[in-house]
């Protein structure tokens, strides 16, 4: 007689091994990179100040998300009044922490007519000034987000200059 396995203990033998196979390849796949999909950025205007014939917009940037986001630029067209300014870009190197909100200052130049419409309200000569944001963040590794915000500007009462 030869020293043959039982058929039951090779077929065992032989799922056992099938399934050491399948286990190591499900473990290496993974350890591949993780893709998180995050949210893309909320944006709010927080003020307007001027500098001379320049317009510098406060505006807040929200990361919505539990991980670390990396702006790397912003693209924006601005309407003030009946008056829209130059549509214009910014590079950027900001990391905004998890579920956290930084406030970026972008530095537009104004026209006569704008600058005029800004110095009429402040003295009142006029009703708010209505704004209108549209743009785009981009980020590094994840979706661009969208600006896209509306309202109405007032004067800061004691804060010449400034605009919310």
């Amino acid at each position: 007689m030869t020293d043959r396995p039982a058929p039951a203990h090779a077929a065992r033998s032989a799922l056992a091994t099938l399934l050491a196979a399948v286990g190591l390849l499900l473990t290496l796949a993974g350890c591949g990179p993780v893709e998180v999909r995050s949210a893309p950025p909320g944006s709010d205007l927080d003020g307007v100040r001027i500098d001379g014939d320049t317009l510098v917009l406060r505006v807040l940037v929200v990361n919505r998300n539990d991980v670390p986001l990396a702006l790397t630029g912003a693209a924006l067209e601005v309407t003030l009044g009946s008056q829209t300014l130059e549509p214009q870009e910014w590079p950027l190197a900001l990391v905004i922490g998890p579920r956290s909100r930084e406030a970026v200052e972008l530095r537009l130049a104004a026209s006569d007519a704008v600058l005029g419409a800004f110095e009429a309200l402040q003295r009142g000569e006029r009703q708010p000034l209505a704004y209108e944001l549209s743009g785009r963040w981009t980020s590094e590794g994840s979706r661009d987000g969208r600006i896209q915000r509306s309202g109405f500007l007032h004067p800061v009462p004691g804060r010449p200059g400034r605009f919310r």
